[in-house]
């Protein structure tokens, strides 16, 4: 055998391990690939049972007795007792205020922590506002007064988180196809859908 030959199936035999190694490596990128697909539905898999989880105990306080006279109060009787003086004053200073009295002060704490889940996107907004968005958009608008009063007073992030949660509803009227109308409309004021 002479020298070029060696060096020809010397060449042949490091083709063949290159060509293995890519082989292999191909194979090792496609097992990857298909790891990261399957790591990532189950990140999503856990992703949504959280948010279904979070969902539903939100859901669960927003339905309770406490919480739905509370919202009646905001919606139907806070305009009219915000001419009360003691009451309005009383505002000032929700801490220290009677919930029995100052109703207002379980929907603002309920929908500022709610806000503040969803902003931090601990929890999905969209279930929220396909749930219950008139309570939120309601409530808010109905609360403005006080809100703004608190601000002065306390501090300008008082409501913040609320705020986030009716802005996002009212985004979602308007992606989901709703005419919205503020509660402070005296002609029918809510959701309706566009063209109806």
């Amino acid at each position: 055998m002479n020298w070029e030959a060696l060096a020809a199936i010397g060449s042949i035999l490091s083709a063949v391990v290159i060509a293995v190694t890519v082989i292999m490596a191909a194979r090792q990128v496609s097992v990857t690939t298909d790891q990261v697909r399957l790591t990532n539905a189950q990140l999503e898999h856990l992703r949504r049972t959280t948010q279904l989880q979070g969902a539903m105990k939100i859901f669960d306080e927003i339905t309770t007795q406490e919480f739905r006279e509370a919202v009646r109060f905001v919606v139907h009787d806070l305009r009219e007792r915000m001419k009360d003086e003691t009451f309005r004053r009383e505002i000032r200073f929700p801490e220290s205020t009677d919930d029995a009295i100052h109703k207002e002060n379980i929907v603002h704490r309920m929908f500022e922590r709610v806000g503040a889940y969803v902003k931090e996107g601990l929890l999905d907004g969209e279930i929220l506002y396909t749930v219950n968005p008139m309570a939120i958009l309601s409530t808010w608008e109905n609360m403005s007064e006080v809100i703004a009063i608190q601000r002065e007073v306390l501090t300008p992030l008082r409501g913040e988180n609320f705020e986030f949660l009716y802005d996002g509803a009212r985004k979602w009227a308007a992606r989901s196809g709703y005419d919205y109308k503020p509660f402070t409309d005296p002609d029918e004021p809510g959701l309706r859908r566009s063209g109806s």
